[in-house]
């Protein structure tokens, strides 16, 4: 019972910030720019759109998947840094629509793992910060003899 209370509140806490770090992070910006007779110029950005979703836990693991649209193929880099900011995975991809399943193992109750996806030539990068935290929650139950 405490070990399915343990991965249900772990679970929503972990998609909870994933879904909170996709939403900051991976909304495309745009921005106007003013010529000199006042007209108005919008500029928008080339910036692709990477998900990251967390699949749970499993053997002190938690997982993760990486999805990336990527229809010209261009190359990027994936990399995967910890909370003391130590590369845990790196690797350079040109798939057109990537998928990557990914897998950390769970060092301690409370991690803040780092997903970077990089253009090639850097003028692009995505940055995902997921925020976990594990509480335990023990369930009571007193019955009438």
């Amino acid at each position: 019972m405490k070990k399915q209370s343990f991965r249900v509140v772990l679970k929503q806490v972990l998609m909870a910030a994933g879904i909170a770090a996709v939403v900051t992070l991976a909304l495309p910006a745009s921005s106007k720019a003013n010529t000199y007779n006042n007209s108005v110029d919008s500029v928008g950005t080339s910036v692709k759109k990477a998900e990251i979703q967390y699949l749970g836990t499993y053997d002190n693991s938690v997982w993760f998947n990486i999805n990336f649209a990527n229809p010209n193929a261009n190359k990027f880099e994936i990399i995967i840094k910890n909370d003391e900011n130590e590369v845990l995975y790196q690797g350079k991809f040109s798939d057109k629509n990537f998928s990557k399943k990914v897998k950390i193992l769970k060092e301690q109750d409370e991690m803040k793992p780092t997903f970077i996806l990089r253009s090639q030539d850097n003028e692009t990068e995505q940055r995902f910060v997921i925020n976990s935290a594990t509480r335990l929650i023990e369930e009571v139950v007193v019955t009438k003899l």
